[in-house]
């Protein structure tokens, strides 16, 4: 839920990544399916700890090549496709096991071999890149929608634009980005998940305050934010511990502002919009003291929806993953998710995973059948399964939007997500350039210009490394 991908994952050093429930990223909430158990499935599974090389290819041909330029399955013995998949996706019962046994029945040319694998950026994202890096690895993969640019960067993943071509028209233009690098596709998105304002409707009603709606802007957010603070309520909270820089994203969007140049070779961030959509995030903490000091310290989404459920906040924003612990808690009151407030636009981020396929890989075209399959229309069921939002358009039919306004509110805002720059320096930017800068605005009282400025000079020369 990742969200913005918890930890930096530059090419040449990658720290350590937490899940989502300690993580700042929309993206890095993991699934958990809410299916009951069921019988065994024929669907193979590998253990977690089973090495990634025993199945996969040992050489590796042009990053660049085409799924198609591989042989089809021949009609003899089946193919058989190694799948990293996250360990949350694969409890007993879960849904993708269904969704595996019905596209071996449709293919019986492939079997699909489950590995579930731990998330994170060491269990998962360098385990990955080492097994690649070592011309193996496995066939396909499921893959944070932050993790994408660096892996196409470094030749990682295959490149899918002949066959995507027209399947690529199903998905919503924000997922859409983040299977796109140097406008190429690699790969086809899978499930996604934007931002809205989780709210205290009680408490908007006890203050006298028109409920948010769609269209409400930063002077009508923040003078509600303000007739809010009383008692031992605070108006809006969000992850402190990181800076906040998640959250910011769509402040910064719905001021004009653009993270990169158009070239993607230096920062844009502390352009004037860029500075006028900062100072009034972070003067929400430091100007308007609208956010509790506790705030500071909070790295989880969980404790943001503790924070919420238990009266602390009254607001704070965070997508479908968040609704889950929310419920948990059954807050005293009634609440709701609303639109994000807008400035010159409306705009959120968007987050989630995709499916790709391993540059090493020597059974692309059978690779390409099952990304294809897994993120086609039975995708809406299969997402009803894990509580999650299929990136593909016609999500509005899944039975969780259908039966939830507050998913309906999330999944019309997909039109505005916008996705971080796919560039493999985003995230060691956001992590070790801009996450410092807000810390000292609002730990240390840092001037906001003065901190923009210093992070933009970090970041140019982490662009410049590449």
């Amino acid at each position: 839920m990742i969200k913005k991908v918890l930890f930096p994952v530059s090419v040449i050093v990658i720290a350590a990544m937490l899940l989502a429930s300690c993580a700042p990223a929309a993206t890095q909430a993991p699934p958990t399916s809410t299916t009951a158990p069921s019988s065994p499935t024929t669907a193979s599974v590998s253990p977690t700890s089973a090495p990634a090389a025993t199945t996969a290819p040992t050489s590796a041909p042009a990053a660049t090549a085409a799924a198609t330029s591989a042989p089809a399955p021949s009609s003899g013995s089946p193919v058989t496709l190694q799948v990293w998949i996250y360990d949350s996706f694969t409890q007993p019962g879960a849904p993708i096991f269904a969704a595996v046994d019905q596209f071996q029945k449709d293919n019986p040319d492939i079997k699909i071999q489950l590995v579930p694998t731990t998330y994170g950026s060491t269990s998962y994202l360098n385990k990955y890149i080492t097994a690649f890096q070592g011309g193996s690895g496995p066939d396909v993969l499921m893959s944070d929608v932050a993790w994408m640019p660096e892996l196409a960067a470094m030749g990682a993943l295959m490149q899918v634009d002949s066959q995507a071509s027209s399947d690529i028209k199903n998905f919503y233009p924000g997922p859409v980005q983040t299977v796109t690098y140097n406008g190429h596709l690699y790969g086809l998105p899978f499930y996604t998940n934007d931002v809205g304002m989780f709210y205290n409707k009680t408490a908007f009603q006890n203050a006298g305050l028109t409920p948010p709606a769609d269209g409400w802007t930063w002077a009508d957010f923040i003078k509600d934010a303000k007739a809010l603070t009383k008692g031992n309520m605070y108006g809006f909270g969000f992850e402190g511990g990181y800076g906040g820089t998640f959250e910011w994203y769509p402040w910064f969007w719905q001021n004009g502002g653009q993270l990169l140049n158009a070239d993607g070779t230096s920062v844009a961030f502390n352009s004037p919009a860029g500075l006028e959509a900062t100072k009034t995030f972070l003067g929400l903490t430091t100007t308007d003291k609208v956010v509790p000091p506790a705030a500071m310290t909070w790295k989880s989404w969980d404790e943001l929806a503790a924070a919420f459920s238990s009266g602390v906040i009254a607001m704070f924003e965070s997508g479908d993953y968040a609704i889950a612990p929310v419920k948990k808690a059954n807050p005293s009151f009634q609440w709701g998710i609303a639109p994000l407030p807008m400035n010159k636009q409306k705009a959120t981020v968007v987050g989630g995973a995709d499916w790709a396929i391993n540059a090493n890989s020597k059974n692309a075209a059978a690779a390409y059948r099952w990304i294809q399959y897994i993120t086609g229309p039975s995708v809406l069921n299969l997402m009803d399964g894990y509580d999650r939002l299929a990136a593909r358009v016609g999500n509005t039919d899944q039975a969780i939007v259908k039966s939830d306004p507050n998913m309906q509110v999330l999944v019309s805002a997909l039109q505005d997500s916008q996705a971080r720059p796919s560039n493999p320096q985003w995230t060691n930017i956001d992590y070790n350039c801009l996450e410092p800068a807000f810390q000292k605005v609002l730990l240390q009282g840092a001037d906001v210009t003065t901190a923009m400025n210093e992070a933009a000079t970090c970041g140019n020369q982490k662009l410049a490394k590449k």
